[in-house]
């Protein structure tokens, strides 16, 4: 991942909504991420968490990682044998 990227990862519930679709909650996400570009990560997610999910009705999770330096991708996932 390049240097100075966000890295977000989040739960379902905080796009679905029952009164809109999920590209709806999509463009209002990256609406959003674009407004808190420049705010500490903790309130980024704070800002993020109110203004997507004031009032929540599902679980939600909301993880966002700053990348400081350049991260070389070399993921491995194993599973162990099932039997």
């Amino acid at each position: 991942m390049p240097q100075h990227s966000t890295l977000v990862l989040y739960t379902d519930g905080l796009i679905e909504s029952p009164a809109a679709g999920m590209s709806t909650g999509m463009a209002r996400l990256a609406r959003s991420l674009n407004s808190v570009s420049q705010l500490t990560v903790t309130e980024a997610c704070d800002t993020l968490l109110a203004a997507l999910a004031p009032h929540p009705a599902d679980d939600i999770v909301v993880l966002m990682a700053v990348i400081t330096g350049a991260i070389p991708m070399d993921v491995r996932v194993s599973t162990p044998p099932w039997n």
